[in-house]
């Protein structure tokens, strides 16, 4: 979330973030503000259900660009799972795999991972796994 909206939520609890970003300069938590407003429309763009399969792909690159700069290693996971969907719903398998191989290695670096999420995300890959040597599918 942005500065704002982390503030927000946080003051509700009555907690005052002292984490790097929260007290780094302003022109760089507005900076990194930006980039995390940008992800939110880029994820809202690759949800759209007229995009194409090329858009997504760039999209995507876009989207990761993003979410590395910001350092939001310990949301990969999530963020890795939603990618699988929008690539399994386009009948592209081999990245839906790719990205649920890495959403399983980043949420068992950073969840439990004997938990329901890595469990679902093991399932899943074997399903995609399955899938692509059955159909040859891409």
């Amino acid at each position: 979330m942005p500065s704002r909206h982390r503030a927000a939520n946080l003051e509700n609890w009555g907690f005052n973030c002292t984490c790097s970003l929260c007290t780094a300069p302003l022109e760089v938590r507005q900076a990194s503000d930006r980039r995390r407003e940008k992800l939110a429309d880029l994820y809202f763009a690759m949800k759209e259900p007229t995009i194409s399969h090329d858009q997504l792909l760039k999209l995507t690159d876009k989207f990761l660009e993003l979410v590395y700069a910001e350092h939001l290693e310990t949301r990969f996971g999530e963020y890795f799972q939603a990618l699988i969907r929008f690539y399994y719903n386009f009948g592209d398998h081999k990245n839906a795999l790719k990205y649920a191989e890495l959403s399983l290695k980043y949420s068992e670096a950073f969840a439990d991972p004997q938990g329901g999420f890595c469990v679902s995300l093991r399932q899943d890959i074997k399903f995609l796994k399955d899938l692509i040597a059955k159909s040859g599918s891409k």
